[in-house]
């Protein structure tokens, strides 16, 4: 007998190793669609955090702005602004260094962020209502 020729036990062999490079190729088709799914995602991601990131730092700069544009007579209500002011600029320097940002840590700057804006906004009409009066 030559040493090529099939036999039942060849051929049965040769199907099951067939099949399982078969099986094998598709498994391996699957990971690499699986990784340009994940990897386009990803990239979406991290698009989506960019811009939080950058609302975030623009939001900042203008309550920064609008805290330099404040100015009133009353030492309580100056320490206060100076207190929340210096609370902005230390939150827009860590967000200006934070290079990837996780959506937990852009929503936790969102967090900190609404109340110095109610603080800011709580003080215009504080500053509003105390010239009114002295008016």
């Amino acid at each position: 007998m030559s040493e090529f020729e099939n036999t039942p036990a060849q051929k049965s062999k040769n199907l099951r190793n067939n099949i399982i490079v078969i099986a094998l190729s598709v498994v391996l088709v699957a990971m690499i669609v699986l990784f340009f799914i994940q990897r386009r995602e990803h990239g979406m991601i991290m698009g989506n955090i960019r811009a939080e990131k950058d609302s975030i730092q623009n939001e900042l700069t203008q309550i920064v702005a609008g805290y330099d544009l404040l100015k009133t007579e009353n030492d309580t209500i100056n320490e206060q602004l100076v207190y929340a002011q210096a609370k902005v600029r230390d939150l827009l320097i860590e967000v200006e260094q934070t290079k990837r940002v996780s959506y937990e840590k852009i929503n936790d700057y969102q967090n900190k962020l609404q109340p110095c804006g109610i603080m800011r906004d709580f003080v215009v009409k504080l500053i509003l209502s105390i010239t009114e009066t002295n008016s």
